[in-house]
């Protein structure tokens, strides 16, 4: 006789000894297995295997219910039954291909599954099968049902069905049409105890009654709802059941819940058991534990040994009692839980009667593992297992395709593997509770996780808002506190989870009831980190914000832990302002004394994977639940741009190129995360985001089918425990430049300390090698994960245009390699291009006519309409001297009077008695801390310095010119020879605007000194001129188009000049596209043209371009729905469908006109080495405009 008991203890489940296929099989293996152990040992099945029915209770009543807080007490709720009668509900069931039909008919029912929500199935018929944005949402009453069997070898036991993983919004659960059930707390699981009202032997209905009364789409949970006179705390917008719904069968004494406590010995644990008695009288026992393995090395174990055993004595519980035992373990042999490598273990606790039968049997999966706060206000960090550990992280809001709300299993887990590819050791689940299959799935793949309930504060309203007017407010409050404790209940067993988190971005101080709350969850689990907040936190200072309480410490803090977030300040691409030296660059702050957190970085966007997700859902059927419409519109749209405008050539694969759009995110987002390797400051790293959603944030790294959006590599690389950072501090030159670049050595405890050869060459365009440094580095190892090893080595970019990749190579001193790293400079050439022709310039300011006389020498003059035959017209903003306009470099002389530009001097402090560097500047003084406008930025960093400009100012009209200077912190300005601007004081950003009148062609003397002692920083000098410069005559300028051949090119204010041709009937009808920044997001994507020769095409438009394509919604635009354009550079962005043209060639007459939104002219005037690209594009639009014979040569 096979001993089932064994097999049992020996199982990860219940189901590795007995795969179901019916339920009559199912409940005759539960009879075999119990005689063999007795009647009393425990069961459960899954409920509604064969399918359930859904029906839509629209004329059902529920905005004014009143509401309870679980547990709810049945007899006092009002029965609300199926509005078209018990009799007839799920009575006409039609398969869920007929949505549609079943919509337009009240009295028919969907054949669904379990789980499910509503919008999986209804989104397309609710929206009259359009599926668009949200106009599929359904809020209101739904019914669920299904019917079981309990069999008579039950009779004796408790019989209960479980949530596994709960529903929303509201439940009421009836048995056999009696109300058994009522829950308000959503996705957390709860049980019901059904045994006074089953049938025994015989068929069993189930109806659940869910209510969806509101909910969004997006990533807030700020705001709570409203349902009727309550306020309800804010979630995801779907109704349903969440989770596999079990019939289960236990002795009516039983295990109620196990917890097993984790401790800083890591193989040493404390476990905590709670038995309950239901039973109408006292029952006793006796209580066995044992901790028998489960997993190995992230595999099930086949032959499980047991390696701790314990008799716990006799117990005696008396009717309705819950008893409370505790025991303590040493496992000297236990395996330890680590990542990406899986070891569980089963804390087995057996209960048996006076006779020494089996009543029941438990079992609580667990790992060995530790988070640790270590160094606390002094030198804080993080140790996982002993280790200082850096936590790579990216934010997830818990959204998931067709359904909404839960994952397939195998989403859960390429949703973990993708995250390992993209080389992370953690995930947050963020603004959402966790799903209970992702937690399993990351237990036994090695993957950490950070969680919070999503909501919290959203029952926390204003005084004098909307929400506060409502009746009852305490409700939200209940529910809040509640969902935060039970998810902490749920989920502290779990290896993987290692910290809570209640708020994101909390916009409330913490009140007495959120210290009360994380004093209760702390008490539920004391092993883990508990936080109030993430995000709004200032280093080093005491905030109540930074409300925490860290593991077996029932202290609460308000130092000692910060969280910071970026998530908005993405500049959309990589900017070489990221990183200017060893002492300067983005994330680089240390706090030492405290756990420091980067909460939520970067958010830029870019598309999901389109084909891929599109073929996904044909594979499952063509199911499109509620996003699948707009993922298959999403395609179409991008395929039809594709080919219409005959762009196939250039982009062959949709999927390639939605890859080098991701790229552009994957790229910022892997040096920053570098940068924070380099600081070595910070204990969590978290990405915004980790998947997408439909409607308002694309900044995930993943789209919400869990497909990689990018190349792994720009991320993982920098992820690796050691590798070369090697940081190159200005990625674009010009031929015959020479840019630096300096190396770290990131370890984090994957090489032992010591001194190592490092080593780094470069190869240029032309495929040649040369070493740029060799020497010896000492690498400290331990606790420092990182150490500089050479700074400032030049990098001489005279082997042409092209791209010069950087190598670096670390061995020990056997020469061993132990390391890698690389990064890459792309050089450009526009000084050596001949513009040829005749051309005048409407507009556009002085940059564009210096920039070509000057430094182009091209035959170019100011429009008129009296000049002859035109081979082009750069058309830009016409000045009609109505508004401030930053300075043109070319209206600066320095002290010598005749250099471009202004002596510019740098201090450290104040007192300009620290003097760091001098330099004449051409740069325009309109910048902040977050531009590397300002040549020298890379010495200064960003707090506490000054600058001194002096030189003169050249008048360029006649009559009363009036500047502005806009400053943050302190300013002093002179004006020829007079103090206009005293105030060198701290401060927030003030603007002063003074008036004087100047001769054309004049020098006056200017002096400006500049204070920054921290934060955020504006400093800029803008005027407004004296000057009004007419429009031209479009009808003349357009005859010049048709009838001369001439090229019309709009290269500033582009939008505003179509509109004009458009209005006259030069270019056809047209709408326009403006992007969004940060976790919206654009992307631009440009194919080879002569517009772009010599430059990098047929791709995302990334850091090459980084001048060009920053956040910059109000200048940039696309056009969509237009015919007969030639696009050169496209535009999309999330969750806008179209590809829009945002440089493109339009045919009119013998003649072309050209329009862009790329900002070209701002970077004429500019010394930064990032404008050399866009000097290159405005020469290749003139060399293009002349018939300039070319030597194309891209950069594919």
């Amino acid at each position: 006789m096979v001993n089932w008991l064994e097999l049992f203890l020996k199982s990860e489940n219940f189901f590795d000894i007995i795969h179901m296929k019916t339920k009559t099989f199912f409940l005759g293996m539960c009879l075999l297995m119990t005689s063999e152990i007795t009647a009393q040992q425990r069961t459960s099945f899954q409920i509604g295997d064969s399918g359930w029915a859904l029906w839509l209770d629209r004329d059902a009543s529920w905005k004014n219910d009143s509401l309870y807080l679980p547990p709810a007490d049945i007899s006092k709720i009002t029965v609300a039954g199926p509005t078209c009668g018990w009799d007839n509900l799920f009575s006409s069931l039609r398969p869920e291909s007929e949505a549609k039909e079943v919509v337009g008919n009240k009295t028919l029912s969907l054949k669904v599954k379990v789980p499910g929500t509503v919008e999986e199935y209804y989104w397309d018929a609710l929206s009259n099968n359009r599926g668009l944005g949200n106009t599929g949402d359904y809020k209101g009453v739904s019914w669920w049902g299904t019917d079981f069997t309990v069999s008579w070898e039950m009779k004796g036991k408790r019989i209960k069905i479980f949530f596994s993983e709960g529903i929303r919004q509201r439940a009421e659960v009836f048995v056999n049409r009696k109300l058994v059930g009522y829950e308000l707390v959503h996705q957390t699981p709860f049980e019901i105890d059904v045994t006074d009202v089953v049938n025994y032997g015989g068929r069993n209905e189930l109806a659940v009654r869910i209510t969806d009364p509101s909910g969004n789409f997006s990533w807030g949970d700020y705001t709570g709802d409203k349902w009727g006179d309550y306020l309800f705390p804010q979630s995801h917008g779907f109704g349903g059941i969440l989770g596999a719904v079990e019939l289960r069968s236990v002795s009516p004494l039983y295990v109620s819940d196990v917890f097993v406590k984790n401790k800083p010995s890591l193989k040493d644990i404390d476990v905590d058991i709670e038995i309950i008695n239901e039973a109408s009288k006292v029952l006793k026992g006796s209580v066995d534990v044992a901790i028998v393995e489960a997993w190995k090395s992230n595999a099930p174990v086949t032959d499980p040994k047991t390696l701790f055993a314990k008799n716990l004595g006799k117990v005696t519980v008396k009717t309705g009692e819950t008893i409370k035992l505790t025991f303590s373990a040493s496992v000297p042999k236990a395996r330890l839980w680590e990542l990406r490598n899986s070891n569980l273990y089963n804390v087995v606790t057996t209960i048996k009667n006076s006779k020494g039968k089996v009543v029941d049997q438990h079992k609580q999966r667990f790992g060995f593992r530790f988070l640790s706060v270590e160094g606390y206000g002094k030198n804080a960090t993080l140790n996982f297992n002993g280790k200082r550990t850096l936590l790579i992280s990216s934010i997830s809001w818990g959204y998931w395709p067709t359904n909404g709300m839960y994952p397939t299993r195998e989403l859960a887990r390429k949703h973990i593997e993708s995250a390992f590819i993209l080389g992370q050791n953690m995930l947050n689940f963020h603004r959402c509770q966790g799903n209970t299959q992702v937690l399993d799935l990351a237990d036994e793949m090695g993957m950490l996780y950070y969680e919070e309930p999503g909501g919290y504060s959203s029952s926390r309203v204003k005084e004098g808002s909307e929400q506060s007017k409502m009746k009852n407010r305490l409700l939200a409050n209940q529910l809040n506190s509640q969902r935060f404790l039970r998810m902490v209940k749920r989920d502290r067993n779990h290896p993987s989870l290692v910290m809570y988190n209640m708020i994101n971005e909390p916009g409330w101080i913490p009140d007495e009831r959120a210290k009360k709350d994380m004093a209760e969850a702390h008490l539920l689990d004391p092993t883990r980190l508990v936080t109030y907040g993430s995000g709004f936190m200032n280093v080093g200072n005491d905030e109540p914000r930074k409300l925490h309480m860290i593991p077996y410490d029932q202290n609460q803090r308000t130092t000692g832990y910060c969280d910071v977030h970026n998530a908005g300040n993405s500049a959309g691409v990589y900017v070489d302002a990221i990183y200017n030296s060893p002492e300067s660059f983005l994330r680089n702050e240390r706090a030492e004394s405290e756990i420091f957190v980067w909460g939520e970085e970067a958010a830029l966007a870019s598309p999901p994977q389109l084909e891929k997700v599109v073929a996904v859902i044909e594979k499952n059927g063509n199911r499109n639940g509620w996003d699948g419409a707009d993922y298959k519109d999403w395609l179409n749209s991008y395929r039809n741009y594709i080919k219409n405008k005959g762009l196939e050539k250039y982009y062959p694969s949709i999927t390639k190129l939605i890859t080098s759009l991701g790229d552009i995110m994957y790229y910022e987002h892997g040096r920053f995360l570098e940068n924070v390797r380099i600081a070595d400051g910070a204990d969590i790293y978290v990405f915004n985001g980790y998947e997408d959603m439909k409607n308002d944030n694309f900044s995930g790294a993943v789209d919400v089918f869990r497909n990689i959006k990018g190349t792994p590599e720009l991320i993982n690389h920098y992820a690796q425990p050691a590798f070369v950072a090697v940081k190159v501090r200005e990625k674009i030159g010009h031929v015959g430049d020479t840019n630096l670049f300096d190396m770290f050595v990131v370890n984090e405890h994957a090489v032992p300390g010591g001194d190592y050869n490092i080593k780094a060459w470069v190869v240029n365009p032309k495929g040649g090698s040369d070493v740029l440094y060799d020497g010896i580095v000492k690498v400290s190892g331990g606790d420092t994960f990182s150490d500089l090893a050479a700074a400032k080595i030049p990098v001489k970019l005279n082997k042409g245009i092209g791209y010069y990749k950087i190598n670096a190579e670390l061995s020990d001193m056997s020469g061993k390699k132990v390391a890698t790293g690389y990064d890459d400079i792309f050089a450009v050439d526009w000084k050596s291009d001949k513009i040829n022709g005749y051309g005048a310039v409407i507009g556009g300011g002085m940059e564009l006519t210096n920039f070509l006389k000057d430094q182009k020498k091209a035959n170019v003059v100011a429009y008129d309409e009296s000049l002859g035959k035109l081979d082009y017209i750069l058309v830009g903003s016409i000045d009609q001297g109505t508004a401030f306009n930053t300075i043109s470099s070319f209206c600066f002389k320095a002290k010598d009077g005749k250099t471009m530009g202004l002596n510019l001097d740098y201090f450290r402090g104040k007192n300009f008695d620290m003097q760091v560097d001098r330099r004449i500047s051409a740069a325009p003084i309109d910048f902040n801390v977050g531009s590397k406008l300002i040549p020298g930025y890379d010495i200064l960093g960003d707090t506490k310095f000054s600058l001194r400009w002096e030189g003169y100012i050249v008048a360029p009209y006649s009559g009363e010119t009036e500047f502005e200077l806009s400053y943050d912190d302190g300013a002093n300005l002179w004006f020829d020879g007079e103090q206009v601007v005293d105030n060198f004081r701290n401060g927030p950003k003030r603007v002063v605007s003074f008036k004087r009148n100047l001769v054309a062609g004049k020098s006056y003397p200017l002096k400006i000194e500049a204070y920054q002692d921290g934060g955020t920083w504006e400093f800029a000098l803008k005027w407004k001129l004296p000057v009004k410069i007419q429009e031209p005559d479009m009808s003349a300028l357009l005859k010049r188009v048709r009838d001369d051949g001439t090229k019309l090119m709009l290269i500033d204010n582009a939008e505003s000049w179509m509109s004009k041709l458009r209005a006259v009937g030069a270019v056809p009808g047209y709408k326009v596209f403006h992007p969004s920044k940060a976790w919206v997001g654009s992307s631009f994507m440009v194919r080879e043209h002569p517009f772009f020769n010599e430059l990098p095409v047929n791709r995302g438009m990334n850091w090459e371009y980084q001048r060009l394509v920053v956040y910059d919604g109000p200048k940039h635009f696309g056009l969509y729905e237009m015919q007969g354009e030639e696009p050169v550079v496209s535009l999309v962005g999330s969750p806008f469908h179209q590809i829009t043209t945002s440089v493109g060639v339009l045919p009119y007459g013998k003649g072309k006109i050209v329009f862009s939104s790329l900002d070209l002219l701002p970077n004429l005037s500019l010394d930064s080495k990032p404008a050399n690209v866009p000097k290159k594009i405005l020469c290749n639009y003139l060399k293009w405009a002349t018939d300039t014979p070319m030597n194309e040569t891209y950069f594919k």
